[in-house]
């Protein structure tokens, strides 16, 4: 044990004993006859103190000239006199074997803090767990923060580096790129590393458009590459401009550079896809792109704004918002940007949605009107009614060049009469079909399907130039496309069916959130990994849930039509329309989210007999027949096994319902009366769904209020007619519940005889050996009696059952 004293000018120049400072009430003693014989005391002024270097900033502080040190003993404190007087004595430590100086009294110390530590009742030990958790959590957070900022402190100091290097780029090898337009090498270098070594047409046909600075529309099947069609051309154009931003260097909304770029997407989903896809192959390049999207920090984005970034991707609404709350000069800085790109253009500009587009497209339209020609046009009236846009005018007369914006519309569909409700065929004034293409191969004149964009937007060149990547079809190629007639009550069962035939990474797209909810449900009772995704969920589930189902090659994501767009997810084996699409061009987006770059993929309509007149249409519509779309064979035999399976799993969701919303009741009413209700059921909500408690707690409050009046009013009652509630009745149905767990835990694991099995007693015998099958590694894990195959396989030796689809006409 050491001990340290102060040396002062006292000691230096009184008597040659030294002892140390304390106090005038504080005596020294060699010795203490009451004390036991075995402690051996020293006297201070013998002992080999050990002076401590002081750092030269403290000085003479007030006589002090240092400190004294010295190791191997204990000090003891006795108060005499009431206290008014302290007797400080120092004893030698003697040391025990295999243990450092200082053991004993640790021990002791502890094993008194042990004597002294009280005993927590069990709501405490949880209290105290929890704080401790959620301080770990805290220091985590801390330490991934610090990491995160050291890592971009790495990455910067090594930017020079990188950079540097981009010299050796010049040799990159990409004939194919290079014969469309010529790229930068940081480009070329970008695309390379992404695997993108040939461009798709879509790019062919528009990148050098672009470059040349012309207005384009643009149509191309989803997932063929629109995305870097238009991303290529604005980073290229932004390198070649060479006004990239560096630092914010005190700069302004008036003085800084305009944003080379701003891209509107309609869903938060595919505004993150355009902002990864673009800073992926500009990771070479010091070009700032930004992301502006609802269920995120607004104050964090203005932050942001701060910085300029070069390249905007933005939802319409919270841009809206920014623009509407701008208090330096926002509006006018927007009005700058040179290229302005309306990606799923169809959805952006569709009647009835998006008003925010409509102010915006005004708003930056106004303030950059001040630097055209035209800009005399603008009525009097208009200009005294928004003196805030006229200032900005005048910042933007003063501040700005003259230039004229770029204008870039992309998306996979444009023909106005698809985004129609499906109600029927049209017919003309004597009585007959009308059909109409699909498309139209010009954008002239008022009578086409590309008019109302000349009607919303005002291009630059009057007339854009037209590029439809896919003339002939609507969706993709690479997509195969099948049905699959079914009875209305037996959806679930046919889409259990399929996703036991055909495991791989699938979509199954619903007309509601109700169906998303009950859907996952089930399938999650019959082992299915199924993950649901809808428009309630906030920002940060949503993406949780996305990250979910990339991870797992056999995921199943029950969503709504949230999901049609911008979903670009690798290797989407199967889209699963279980409801038929609202409008023709949902269908195609939706089926989309499969055979996304180079991949192949199947869209599988469940089509029940009351929907086949609205399949009829929607093929109408798309310039399609019904029998060109696949059918799959289903066998009665084992369609009747699977029934079973999904009674029993739509009983449990059921059950489980009924239980859970008895719950929320009880604890609604312990809140209202001011106790703590039992909050178990939320908690185990939050913790399947990844959420904290607090998150959790968010979604419930945001509930529309309908919903709450109509949940709070709904009355169960069970077989008997009586009102379901009382305890005794819950823990009936939990073991219900947990009985049917087990029954069908036992039919899941049991396989699924097929037609071929049905009648034989040995796996040996008859057509097909399933115990070689076995052996081999070719059977199917589920489906006794066939081998693994794919839905693309079956597909293909599909052949088209026509009587099956020839359904008379209502």
């Amino acid at each position: 044990m050491g001990v340290k004293r102060k040396a002062t000018n006292a000691d230096r120049t009184s008597s040659k004993r030294t002892h140390t400072v304390v106090p005038s009430t504080v005596k020294l003693a060699k010795d203490d006859e009451d004390d036991d014989d075995d402690d051996e005391y020293l006297d201070a002024s013998k002992l080999k103190w050990k002076s401590v270097t002081l750092p030269d900033r403290v000085g003479d502080m007030e006589g002090l000239m240092g400190f004294e040190e010295i190791d191997g003993v204990a000090v003891e404190y006795n108060d005499i006199l009431g206290g008014k007087e302290r007797i400080v004595k120092f004893k030698k430590v003697k040391a025990q074997p295999n243990k450092p100086v200082g053991a004993t009294e640790i021990s002791a110390d502890k094993t008194l803090e042990e004597k002294k530590t009280p005993v927590l009742s069990e709501h405490e030990l949880k209290v105290k767990a929890a704080r401790k958790k959620k301080n770990q959590e805290r220091d985590q957070r801390k330490k991934e923060r610090k990491k995160a900022a050291a890592a971009a402190v790495a990455a910067a100091s090594a930017e020079k580096n990188t950079f540097d290097g981009l010299d050796e780029l010049k040799d990159i090898n990409a004939p194919e790129w290079q014969a469309v337009c010529p790229l930068s090498d940081a480009l070329l270098h970008g695309l390379k590393d992404l695997g993108f070594s040939t461009p798709t047409e879509i790019q062919r046909r528009a990148l050098p458009l672009v470059i040349n600075g012309n207005d384009i529309v643009g149509k191309a099947a989803t997932g063929s590459g629109k995305t870097l069609a238009f991303g290529l051309g604005i980073l290229e154009k932004c390198l070649a401009s060479n006004t990239t931003s560096t630092a914010k260097n005190d700069k302004t909304f008036a003085t800084a550079p305009a944003p080379s770029a701003l891209i509107l997407a309609p869903t938060r989903e595919l505004v993150q896809q355009i902002s990864e896809h673009i800073t992926k192959v500009s990771r070479y390049t010091s070009i700032n792109i930004m992301m502006i999207t609802g269920g995120l920090a607004i104050q964090k984005q203005k932050r942001l704004l701060g910085y300029f970034p070069d390249i905007i991707v933005a939802t319409p609404g919270r841009l809206h918002e920014l623009m509407t709350s701008d208090a330096e000069g926002l509006i006018g800085w927007l009005a700058g940007t040179e290229m302005l790109v309306l990606d799923e253009a169809d959805r952006l500009l569709q009647d009835g949605h998006f008003k925010e587009l409509n102010e915006i497209l005004d708003m930056i339209g106004q303030n950059r009107g001040a630097n055209d020609d035209d800009s005399d046009t603008e009525s009097e009236e208009e200009v005294d009614n928004d003196d805030e846009n006229l200032e900005n005018r005048k910042v933007g007369r003063q501040k700005r060049p003259k230039n004229k914006r770029q204008t870039l519309v992309f998306s996979a569909t444009f023909a106005k009469d698809l985004t129609k409700k499906l109600s029927g065929p049209k017919k003309t004034p004597n009585g007959k079909k009308k059909r109409s293409k699909f498309i139209s191969n010009t954008i002239e004149g008022e009578t086409n399907t590309m008019a109302y964009l000349l009607e919303k937007l005002n291009f630059r060149e009057g007339t854009p130039t037209y590029i439809d990547a896919n003339p002939d079809e609507a969706v993709k190629s690479e997509i195969t496309e099948g049905v699959m007639m079914c009875d209305a009550m037996q959806k679930d069962v046919y889409l259990y069916f399929f996703l036991l035939k055909y495991p791989g990474r699938t979509i199954v797209f619903v007309n509601s959130i109700d169906a998303v909810k009950r859907i996952a449900r089930f399938l999650q009772e019959l082992q299915v990994p199924a993950v649901a995704f809808h428009s309630h969920m906030i920002q940060k589930q949503r993406l949780r849930t996305i990250e979910r189902f990339k991870e797992n090659e056999s995921a199943v994501l029950i969503s709504t039509d949230v999901a049609a767009r911008g979903l670009d997810i690798p290797h989407v084996k199967h889209v699963l329309h279980y409801h038929l699409p609202r409008s023709a061009d949902m269908y195609v987006h939706r089926s989309g989210r499969t055979a996304r770059g180079a991949d192949n993929g199947v869209a599988m309509i469940l089509c029940a007999g009351n929907e086949f007149a609205q399949l009829k249409n929607m093929a109408h519509k798309l310039d399609k027949k019904v029998k060109d779309f696949k059918t799959f064979e289903v066998e009665p035999y084992v369609i009747k096994q699977l029934t079973e399976r999904v009674q029993i799993a739509t009983e449990i969701t059921k059950l489980e319902t009924q239980l859970a919303e008895e719950g929320s009741k009880k604890d609604r009413k312990s809140n209202k009366s001011g106790t703590a209700g039992d909050s178990s059921l939320l908690r185990q909500g939050a913790e399947d769904l990844g959420l904290d408690l607090s998150e959790a707690e968010e979604i419930l409050a945001s509930s529309d209020e309908e919903e709450k009046k109509a949940f709070k009013n709904r009355k169960f009652r069970d077989a008997d007619g009586q009102a379901l509630g009382s305890n005794k009745q819950r823990e009936r149905q939990r073991a219900e519940m947990q009985s049917l767990r087990h029954q069908l835990k036992s039919l899941v694991a049991t396989p699924v005889m097929t037609g071929l099995m049905s009648s034989r007693s040995y796996i040996t015998s008859g057509i097909v050996n399933i115990a070689q099958q076995i052996v081999d590694g070719t059977a199917h894990k589920t489906f006794l009696g066939q081998t693994n195959t794919t839905a693309l396989d079956d597909a293909a030796k599909s052949k088209r059952q026509k009587k099956k689809l020839i359904i008379k006409e209502v």
